[in-house]
């Protein structure tokens, strides 16, 4: 099957108002429009904080290629391949882009606050230029030497709509997408296909996660539908590496996708907490 869906146990959830808190203040503070060239004070001040906030837990982190793809990796496990967690930190010039893409870029960072992923061999990118055709994470991927066990793409993931047929889909190719935009998208490539599964069995295992609905992609499925291929994800894809997104759907839920109206009230803060504890868990 290369459709498949998960949804996790009924039951109170936990919830860590603290979490929500810090989720929120993130992408209040990063949501303004920053563009890499349209609004370049802004996209560099965004990209100094992520660099600082790295810096503040321990990475060891630098500024990477011609676009400033912002780079964290743990200090220790140098000889070990790395799993990676990415988000972009630019916007179309006209949006502040709450969820698209300060929304990846909390969760992200609350994922690389906890003590227990600053042990492991798990690196993190925020990558520039997205929104003029993935120019930072093609370089990124073009120039980055060390092993890549997999990378987790994190584009538009705050958005949750509960009502009958808030959910879009980019074809009739998939006939089984819900009709209610509740859920986080997963698409991963051929070699990604074994993560796919174990996400899915975390997700039926343990309350206070969000429901995921996973797409396992070949190349026909790529060629089907283009609307799979729009985020950094991609350029690992071409080189073969297992990678997935992890996404809202943007347009096809979210009615703010690159208007001036993607503001961080907008957006789902305890969803954006069940998705941080999956990660967590996973990774």
């Amino acid at each position: 099957m290369f459709i498949r869906s998960a949804n996790p146990p009924r039951g109170k959830r936990p919830q860590d108002r603290g979490r929500e808190a810090r989720l929120r203040e993130s992408v209040e503070r990063f949501s303004v429009p920053r563009h890499f060239t349209a609004q370049r004070d802004e996209n560099r001040r965004v990209g100094n904080e992520l660099l600082e906030a790295f810096q503040a837990w321990g990475y060891e982190t630098c500024f990477q290629g011609p676009y400033d793809n912002v780079v964290a990796l743990p200090r220790r496990h140098s000889d070990q391949s790395l799993t990676l967690l990415c988000a972009h930190y630019d916007s179309v010039p006209s949006s502040p882009g709450a969820d698209d893409n300060a929304s990846g870029l909390a969760v992200m960072l609350e994922v690389a606050r906890d003590q227990g992923i600053q042990e492991r061999p798990i690196g993190f990118v925020g990558f520039n230029c997205e929104e003029d055709g993935l120019l930072g994470s093609e370089n990124f991927v073009a120039e980055f030497d060390q092993a890549l066990k997999a990378v987790h793409v994190l584009e538009m993931v705050g958005y949750r709509d509960r009502s009958l047929n808030s959910q879009g889909s980019p074809g009739s190719l998939l006939p089984g997408i819900p009709k209610v935009g509740d859920f986080i998208g997963l698409i991963g490539n051929k070699g990604a296909s074994s993560i796919i599964d174990g996400v899915l069995k975390a997700v039926k295992e343990e309350a206070g996660c969000p429901k995921i609905f996973a797409l396992k992609a070949n190349a026909i499925i790529e060629k089907l539908l283009p609307d799979i291929r729009r985020s950094d994800h991609a350029p690992f894809w071409d080189a073969g590496v297992p990678a997935l997104m992890w996404t809202d759907t943007s347009e096809f839920r979210n009615p703010h996708y690159h208007q001036g109206s993607d503001l961080p009230e907008t957006l789902d803060y305890p969803f954006m907490a069940e998705l941080t504890r999956l990660l967590i868990k996973i990774l």
